[in-house]
Parts: structure tokens; C-alpha cells; sequence
């Protein structure tokens, strides 16, 4: 018999954000992959000792299980951008159902994701 913990469906959680006024600076620990747009704005990341800069236009994917520290910074416009957060469980249940496997990312703690048409629709 499956417990209600097994009966329970994961979901990607999409976020907006939306920052005005003073920039927003802090530390978070990234527990989920997260593939993330910035409509506005300009947001500096620090993984490690390395720097990122991301500005409007930017796509982008995060590494899970890293510590980061950032300044969100909202300049004219605010700084806005959309996140999708994928856990564990709905990765798993996408690569049941579709046969994907996957293969240890290394490396850079976050990817730019080089636009295309398929990425300007959604």
C-alpha cells in the first residue's frame, strides 16, 4: 500500500520576483535546480569566489546544493525576473517518463543559456 508520502506529486515551482526601490542583497542556499529569466534589472552572484553578472535578456540555470550570496539590483525599471525551481521528485518522475538520464553536472556553479527561438516563445 503506498503511503500518502507516495501519493503525493511533485511540481516545479514557477516564481516571480520583483525587487524596487533600494537593491536587495543576501545569501541563499540554492536546494533546487533553478532555470531563471531577468525581464530587468542586474543581478551579481557570487558561488565561491567567482562573480557573475546577469543583466535583462539573460537565461540561465543554478546548480542545486550551493551556498550563494547576491545583490539584486533595481535600478529604473526594478529588478523583475521569472524562476522555475525543479526538486528532486520531479526530476525523477520526468526522467521516468520520458527515459531521460542524467549524468553529474561539474563544474560551473551557474550556465548561461544561450537564447534561441523556443526560449523567446515560452
Amino acid at each position: 500500500m503506498e503511503s500518502k508520502k507516495d501519493q503525493i506529486l511533485s511540481e516545479p515551482k514557477l516564481m516571480q520576483n520583483f525587487y524596487s526601490g533600494t537593491n536587495v542583497e543576501n545569501e541563499a542556499f540554492v536546494s533546487d535546480h533553478i532555470f531563471s529569466y531577468i525581464i530587468s534589472g542586474r543581478h551579481d552572484v557570487w558561488i565561491g569566489y567567482k562573480k557573475y553578472t546577469f543583466t535583462a535578456g539573460d537565461y540561465r540555470f543554478f546548480r542545486r546544493n550551493q551556498l550563494t550570496k547576491s545583490i539584486k539590483h533595481t535600478e529604473s525599471d526594478g529588478f523583475k525576473s521569472i524562476a522555475v525551481h525543479f526538486d528532486q521528485n520531479t526530476l525523477k518522475e520526468i526522467s521516468k517518463e520520458f527515459g531521460f538520464k542524467s549524468e553529474r553536472f561539474h563544474g560551473e556553479g551557474v550556465k548561461i543559456i544561450k537564447a534561441n527561438n523556443m526560449l523567446k516563445n515560452l
